[in-house]
């Protein structure tokens, strides 16, 4: 990386430059160059951090258990009847027979991505 440009007082300062970005063609071609290198340096930064983030807040979301949920709750979260979810459970991505008691269950993440993608479709219309 090039050295980091040493006549600050003579050039504009960046937030001169983000305020008018016509400033920058007025730049020695070595300043364009230097100061493009500090500022791409810059965005790498602050995008990985931002990913990391991100990557951070989604593994906190995601890394809490789902829980199985029976009949009477997930009707309440769905707010419909148990008779209805029962008569459609198989139909249902997030609804599966428990092989150890055979009971109908729920998954709750699964009914949570449910609603939020329903209120999403309900958004668009």
């Amino acid at each position: 990386m090039a050295a980091p440009i040493r006549d600050l007082w003579a050039l504009p300062t960046r937030n001169d430059l983000f305020a008018d970005p016509s400033l920058f063609d007025r730049l020695p071609s070595e300043a364009q160059a230097t100061l493009y290198e500090q500022i791409a340096a810059m965005q790498a930064k602050l995008l990985a951090k931002t990913i990391i983030n991100a990557r951070s807040t989604a593994q906190q979301s995601s890394s809490e258990p789902d829980r199985a949920l029976g009949i009477g709750e997930a009707a309440r979260r769905l707010n419909t009847s148990k008779d209805s979810l029962y008569r459609i459970w198989r139909r249902l991505p997030f609804a599966y027979k428990d092989p150890i008691d055979g009971k109908v269950k729920f998954s709750g993440k699964g009914i949570e991505r449910h609603i939020s993608q329903r209120a999403g479709s309900r958004r668009d219309c």
